[in-house]
């Protein structure tokens, strides 16, 4: 599992005056990076020409965030496939200790030769083993 603070920021809020979900988006894909990293970097899938890709995500979003506050996403591998992984994440307010969302995201890992999908591979498998997720 990895956990990460995200400050709510000025340009996170819609015209609502709320945390824009497009933003849980962008939060995702910091908590995904960071926790994917740690078992092997962006920079060794991509010299090996293995590419994590995105197929699906549903975001529940449960309550409001406003400015000012914080916002901790938590990410964890759940579940791995022939060539996929599914993550969850859970966002709790700092502000209210509400759990204000949370998401569940599948990806797999392309092979750049062909676009076609490949095993994932065990290093990152390994989050699960290591008790990292």
């Amino acid at each position: 599992m990895i956990t990460l603070d995200f400050e709510v920021k000025t340009y996170d809020i819609d015209f609502a005056g709320v945390v824009s979900n497009l933003v849980y988006l962008r939060w995702l894909e910091d908590l995904r990076m960071a926790y994917l990293s740690s078992a092997m970097s962006l920079e060794d899938l991509v010299s090996r020409q293995l590419y994590p890709t995105l197929v699906h995500t549903t975001i529940n979003y449960r309550a409001a965030v406003r400015f000012p506050d914080h916002v901790v996403g938590e990410m964890r591998f759940v579940e791995a496939g022939a060539s996929s992984m599914t993550l969850e994440a859970t966002f709790l307010s700092r502000k209210s200790g509400a759990i204000v969302a949370d998401a569940r995201q599948v990806g797999l890992i392309l092979d750049g030769k062909t676009g076609r999908p490949v095993p994932v591979p065990p290093e990152l498998l390994a989050l699960v083993v290591s008790g990292k997720n």
